[in-house]
């Protein structure tokens, strides 16, 4: 069965259990509204059950399309080569040294020369170390736009990393365009055509759908990290792996951000633009019938999507496990810690809890409607200088990046939710 027609069920059942409990909230069950009931209860276990595992089935789905996009198909191609045996500490540790980018040679030489083409192919200048735009890759815990090529998802590494927030855009869906050269405007469904009813002989009304441009604009997004020159001279698999999570982390962690709730200037991200649905939740607590409201928000607006899912900060997602559905059943909202409603629920601390004063925010929508666009690569530069008294490397990387939303009507969302914090 379909997880739409599964969802389509849940919903129902429990709508009806909601029904049974209002008929029967000034007198007890009838032996048959009993019966019904129980067993709507056992069902809607069944059917909790059964999303969940189609929802395993999804995830199981992607983590195989990400494993074959970073490890290739059997043959890899001499280009794969050269990534992998790209190393950003070996290329780090010579600039430092005085070795110029155009100096290097091996993979590093080879990675920065077609990076360097790439660039002066689109008027554009590599000013340090080039990545270019084709090994920007998808992976395992970044975004579909990060800079996975400084990323080596066979390195295991046994650097302790830093906590950090989960990053979803990736596994939510988002469309990644790489490459990109100029302002990119993307043509979309504005208004749909109508027929009308009109006399014999009456002039037909124009009723020509429309179209609308989405724009993309690159916007400059800069890493840095300063690295000591022991650190590089004492280089392992281990380091080189650390090194390339981290940068490429910072990287990707922005622009999830900036496709979440913007970046405060020229990124507007969902939560800031125009056009998508908003539902108040009255700065109290979320209830069951606003969780609903951004359903029924965007299906008035003659959208659907089986890719559709919520997206949430962890603190609201523990609220809603807590919630009950009514005083009554004994059942709870989110049952599945990775399920809402019928639909995926995804988590990350990318979302704040802290919108406004103690409220958080949570989004409903189809995110593959989310295009984030990136400009020429990576540009890293190796400052070997500034800081070598302390015998340190300041390393620099600039990326550029949009993130615009074609169809704004696919999404709602409430960001005026207050939440109960841990106790």
């Amino acid at each position: 069965m379909k997880i739409e027609q599964l969802r389509a069920d849940y919903t129902a059942k429990l709508e009806r259990q909601e029904e049974l409990l209002v008929l029967t909230e000034a007198r007890d069950f009838t032996p048959e509204e009993e019966t019904e009931f129980d067993t709507l209860t056992r069902e809607i276990k069944d059917l909790t059950k059964k999303i969940e595992k189609e929802n395993e089935i999804e995830a199981a789905k992607e983590r195989i399309a990400a494993s074959k996009v970073s490890r290739g198909q059997a043959k890899k191609s001499e280009e794969g080569k050269v990534a992998e045996k790209f190393s950003i500490l070996r290329a780090i540790s010579q600039m430092a040294n005085g070795v110029r980018a155009d100096q290097l040679d091996g993979a590093e030489g080879e990675m920065h020369q077609e990076a360097v083409r790439e660039a002066r192919a689109k008027g554009q200048i590599v000013s340090g170390f080039g990545v270019p735009s084709a090994h920007l890759r998808a992976q395992d815990a970044a975004t579909a736009a990060t800079a996975g090529n400084l990323i080596a998802t066979d390195l295991d590494s046994t650097v302790i990393p830093a906590l950090r927030p989960k990053l979803v855009m990736s596994s939510l869906g988002a469309t990644a365009l790489n490459g990109l050269v100029g302002n990119l405007e993307l043509p979309a469904g504005n208004a749909i055509a109508t027929a009308t009813w009109e006399g014999e002989n009456d002039e037909a009304a124009n009723t020509d759908p429309s179209t609308r441009l989405v724009s993309l604009t690159p916007t400059r997004l800069a890493a840095i990290t300063t690295l000591s020159k022991q650190l590089m001279y004492q280089s392992s698999v281990d380091v080189e792996a650390w090194i390339r999570g981290e940068l490429s982390n910072a990287i990707a962690r922005a622009v999830d951000t900036a496709a979440i709730s913007g970046n405060g200037s020229t990124i507007d991200g969902i939560l800031g633009t125009s056009g998508v649905n908003e539902v108040s939740f009255g700065g109290v607590a979320a209830t069951r019938a606003k969780l609903i409201d951004l359903q029924t928000a965007i299906s008035v607006e003659n959208y659907e999507a089986m890719t559709m899912a919520y997206l949430m900060n962890p603190i609201l997602r523990g609220n809603l496990q807590s919630l009950k559905t009514d005083t009554g059943s004994g059942l709870f909202v989110m049952p599945d810690p990775n399920t809402l409603l019928g639909y995926r629920a995804v988590t990350t601390n990318l979302v704040s809890k802290v919108i406004d004063t103690n409220k958080t925010a949570c989004i409903f929508g189809d995110f593959s409607n989310v295009v984030i666009g990136n400009w020429g690569g990576v540009d890293i530069v190796v400052d070997g200088y500034t800081k070598a008294e302390f015998g340190q490397v300041r390393v620099i990387i600039n990326s550029y990046w949009d993130v615009a939303l074609k169809q704004p009507k696919a999404f709602a969302f409430g960001d005026n939710i207050a939440y109960t914090a841990l106790s």
